[in-house]
């Protein structure tokens, strides 16, 4: 009797090490937010960040953005193609650039809403809804430049 527990746990140790090593590939859903906004004569320099929530690395394809305010100012709907390879649980930033007339360069806390689809071409081709509202500050010294 005594041998059958022996037994059992010597058949379970090579199963337990089967399961350990690699951690579980979990995909989450991304966020996209704006890290620095430069208003340039009547242009918005937009330094959008997309950041990964999942424990894989992710390469983002495509942003569609159906709602984009800023400052009141409807400035979608936009397609931006930022063909980031983002490592797990990180975040990468990507340049583009908007007309946004009628925006003061001198103007105080800007509201923004972003809201839309950001397409992962890697690990599996799949899309994410996202949707963000935050709001940026003017930097003090630099005029034009908020964060």
């Amino acid at each position: 009797m005594p041998l059958r527990p022996v037994v059992l746990l010597l058949l379970l140790v090579p199963l337990a090490a089967c399961t350990m090593g690699r951690p579980k590939e979990r995909i989450n859903p991304p966020t996209l937010s704006i890290q620095e906004l430069r208003v340039e004569a009547g242009q918005c320099l937009l330094r959008l960040r997309l950041h990964n929530h999942s424990t894989v690395r992710m390469r983002f394809s495509t942003v569609e953005l159906a709602t984009f305010d800023l400052g009141g100012q409807a400035l979608a709907p936009l397609v931006l193609a930022p063909g980031l390879d983002v490592p797990p649980t990180s975040a990468e930033p990507f340049d583009h650039v908007v007309p946004c007339p009628g925006l003061d360069a001198e103007a105080g806390e800007q509201a923004y809403h972003l809201a839309g689809r950001v397409a992962a071409s890697e690990p599996r081709g799949q899309r994410f809804q996202v949707s963000w509202r935050s709001r940026l500050l003017p930097v003090p010294g630099l005029t034009g430049v908020y964060r």
